[in-house]
């Protein structure tokens, strides 16, 4: 087998940028610095999204894209798909996966997203032939995630387990954001939402559904979570990941994800669905809530146009806070670190 250094890129085009909050004459601003593809963090998001892709590429996954895409249609009034029959959504699932891998969307590191990874959708056209990913979106990720993959060092105690857990969460954070990404395919125009119908049981009752959620549950077999233990700093412990189970009635029960799951995931090709510790049961998220920080976060899909901007709808779905009325969290930074992080 070639060596891997020696390969060409495999997502085309990919652009990096890293977000700086700046402050001008005592006015906030965000400025863009383009990453070297030679860059750590550049190497780094380069496999990351190589993987989430291969994920989306997989006879499974483009199963999975396919059944999303015939339903996000049903629940259009318009879309791009003009008057196509249905039955050829997955040659369009093809299509689209392979322009998302030659032209991938911007991606920006920032801490001013407020869960672990947002798509920021872009209005781009009315027909599917028209489709140009790079023109269609920005994906953010979290940079202190990114951080975790980028500057563990092996020589420390469990930092290999550490390492391979946020690879593990970023991965399917950004095969999660591709979903959004897809969605925005069929749309055509930003300010269309997705279908409530679009989302995991038990969250179906909101005007917007939540596609990378449902894709979660439907592809994954829930929804990923990441805890911390509490009273420990987030950047001097691995996070655990947990399997949310949640279900038509509300109860929602959690599972720790095998941690040679997340080993064989990072380091060859997975299996689904996700395989968790077969000695430990399902237990309510209410009790792993004592033990690890809890910033739960059910994020509301944006279809806003502006990078960093919080919608309406996302403002509002922060309801989850502590007896005091407060978000978790000891600093401003900490408490807009919600997403998959518990």
């Amino acid at each position: 087998m070639p060596n891997s250094q020696i390969l060409p890129p495999r997502v085309g085009e990919l652009e990096i940028y890293s977000q700086q909050l700046t402050d001008r004459r005592g006015i906030p601003s965000l400025s863009n610095l383009l990453l070297s593809p030679v860059e750590p963090d550049s190497k780094a998001l380069e496999s990351l999204i190589h993987k989430a892709l291969c994920l989306h590429e997989s006879p499974e996954g483009v199963a999975a894209l396919t059944t999303i895409g015939v339903q996000v249609l049903q629940g259009l009034r318009t879309h791009t798909f003009g008057s196509r029959d249905q039955s050829e959504m997955r040659s369009h699932v093809l299509m689209f996966l392979q322009i998302v891998r030659r032209r991938f969307p911007r991606i920006l590191i920032t801490e001013q997203t407020q869960g672990d990874a947002a798509t920021t959708r872009k209005t781009w056209g009315t027909d599917v032939d028209q489709y140009d990913s790079k023109n269609a979106a920005d994906i953010l990720v979290k940079k202190w995630i990114l951080d975790g993959v980028v500057r563990s060092h092996p020589s420390r105690r469990q930092e290999p387990s550490r390492a391979d857990n946020f690879k593990f969460h970023l991965i399917i954070a950004l095969a999660h954001e591709i979903v959004h990404l897809f969605v925005g395919y069929l749309t055509g125009n930003s300010r269309v939402a997705t279908p409530s119908r679009i989302a995991p049981p038990g969250e179906r009752s909101g005007r917007i559904g939540e596609s990378g959620r449902y894709w979660e549950t439907t592809f994954l077999g829930g929804i990923l979570e990441m805890r911390f233990p509490r009273g420990v700093a987030r950047s001097s412990e691995p996070p655990v990941a947990y399997l949310g189970l949640g279900n038509a009635s509300g109860t929602h029960l959690s599972r720790r994800i095998s941690t040679n799951y997340i080993n064989e995931f990072v380091t060859s090709r997975p299996h689904f669905p996700i395989r968790c510790a077969s000695t430990e049961a399902a237990i309510p998220s209410s009790q792993l809530d004592i033990q690890y920080h809890s910033t739960p976060f059910r994020a509301a899909e944006s279809n806003s146009e502006s990078v960093g901007v919080m919608t309406r709808a996302q403002r509002e779905d922060f309801r989850f806070r502590d007896s005091s009325g407060q978000f978790y969290g000891s600093s401003s930074s900490q408490q807009m670190s919600h997403g998959r992080y518990y």
